[in-house]
């Protein structure tokens, strides 16, 4: 870590004239602190699922959208301030976005129905978006190749870390008081970030892709996967062959050829052509949206079987997802170090195998009644998180030029997140669609318990990750 740190500080220092009085220890600790805060608002609410459908007396499907929308926006957000931060002050945007991440935060906590709650987590993730491009954007910048694995296992790690202690965080807290005290917990952590970003993170920005933001093309691509989404969404309230899912995916595609056709023809777009057709590029971003849909897939799964169909507490949920997260957390530093000495590939095909082979233990025996089986079985998906995490995202910043940094790690943050948006949201469509069929035995023909929709739940989750794997294979050997 020491390293890294030092390295980050060399960086920045150069790029401000020689800031040798900041402390590049603390530079890390303040994004690793704001990145945790920001990702683990992701995974705390699904704790919070039944618990707010309770209070608000609303459908699965209704309050499934305090995930989804959260996920949505903050998904949304990130390439367009990774586009910014290549031309205004880094600094600044993260003060804008973590005060708009709070006063979300506030509204989330204070929210007397579940519109109100819907509307703040879409504030929250709006300036929570501000934090992953902005962080990995400055270490991709400033960290030269053979040291950049470190420093993105450092951050990754801490991406793995919010991501898998968020339901023990949550579980934790609800036990111990409410689903409010979730946000309330979140605002004491802005607060922290807050001064730390104000008085550690030094200016910068703006010097590599002058003043063009060309932001047609950034509202063609949100809108276009904000329509994906909502298609995948809206397909568990109306089903699969809504008229309104197909007009959701057919706007979809054309925004998508719009915005296609867009950046080949303005001076200074969006984003370069040559990143969409840099296959590198494209391999990373897919590896990490198939990847993390596979990993979230599991952190929602598991805890809806635990408190709906098992009645266990929100507090055992947490416990039983610690053991997973505490395996992210350590070894995520360590497969970036690997990705940097074996090489990219492959570490992040055997951290998708393990994966794999984690959800294929779930949909086996993770979801046979016992909680020691259930622990045991998310840690494997936790090893496998571990490795991919770190090494796709080295992947798509070494496939990046200087002048594409920032955005090109937006894009990439995009896919990533976007694969946590997805998981929620498709899964719970499958559900809902899964168990109205009945008694219908599992897919998985070694299941031998009662619930099957949670199985085949499990092994579908499993396709997400035998797709990384695929994109995977399509790298290069370069280290």
């Amino acid at each position: 870590m020491k390293g890294c740190g030092s390295a980050l500080a060399d960086g920045v220092e150069r790029g401000e004239g020689g800031s040798a009085e900041r402390s590049s220890r603390v530079v890390l600790a303040v994004m690793m602190l704001a990145l945790f805060v920001s990702v683990v608002n992701q995974t705390m609410v699904n704790v919070a699922v039944p618990p707010m459908r309770e209070e608000f007396g609303s459908s699965e499907a209704a309050v499934g959208w305090v995930n989804t929308g959260y996920l949505l926006v903050f998904a949304l957000c990130v390439p367009i301030y990774g586009r910014l931060s290549d031309v205004f002050d880094t600094r600044r945007i993260l003060l804008v976005g973590l005060a708009v991440f709070g006063v979300g935060s506030l509204i989330c906590a204070l929210s007397p129905s579940l519109p109100v709650l819907v509307g703040g987590r879409a504030l929250q993730a709006a300036g929570a978006g501000t934090i992953p491009a902005l962080a990995f954007g400055l270490v991709a910048r400033t960290i030269p190749d053979g040291s950049r694995g470190p420093a993105l296992g450092l951050l990754s790690a801490t991406i793995g870390a919010g991501a898998a202690f968020g339901p023990v965080i949550g579980g934790f807290l609800i036990g111990v008081g409410s689903w409010h005290t979730l946000f309330y917990m979140t605002i004491a952590l802005i607060a922290i970030a807050l001064v730390g970003v104000a008085f550690e993170i030094p200016s910068s920005g703006g010097e590599t892709r002058g003043t063009g933001l060309d932001l047609p093309s950034g509202i063609l691509l949100g809108a276009s996967v904000a329509l994906l989404l909502f298609s995948v969404t809206d397909a568990g309230n109306v089903g699969l062959f809504s008229w309104r899912v197909f007009a959701s995916i057919g706007l979809a595609v054309v925004g998508l050829v719009a915005f296609g056709v867009r950046i080949r023809r303005v001076p200074e777009p969006f984003v370069s052509p040559k990143l969409i057709s840099n296959p590198r590029f494209i391999a990373a971003c897919a590896a990490g949206f198939f990847g993390q849909f596979a990993n979230v897939s599991g952190l929602f799964i598991l805890p809806l079987y635990l408190t709906g169909t098992l009645g266990r507490s929100e507090l055992l949920v947490g416990l039983v997802l610690l053991p997973g997260a505490l395996v992210v957390t350590l070894l995520s530093p360590l497969a970036g170090r690997l990705s940097d000495t074996v090489g990219l590939r492959p570490v992040l095909m055997a951290g998708l195998f393990v994966l794999l082979i984690g959800l294929v233990f779930m949909s086996t025996f993770g979801v046979s009644g016992s909680v020691i089986l259930a622990a045991v079985g998310m840690s494997l998906p936790g090893f496998g998180f571990a490795a991919t995490n770190s090494t796709a995202s080295n992947a798509a910043s070494e496939s990046l030029t200087p002048d594409t940094a920032g955005v090109g790690l937006g894009i990439y943050q995009m896919c990533f997140f976007l694969g946590a948006g997805f998981a929620p949201a498709l899964f719970g469509a499958f559900l809902t669609f899964r168990q109205t069929l009945g008694d219908l035995g599992a897919i998985n023909p070694f299941y031998a318990s009662d619930a099957p929709a949670y199985s085949d739940a499990f092994l579908l989750a499993g396709i997400g990750a035998i797709l990384a794997l695929i994109a995977a294979s399509t790298l290069s050997a370069k280290k």
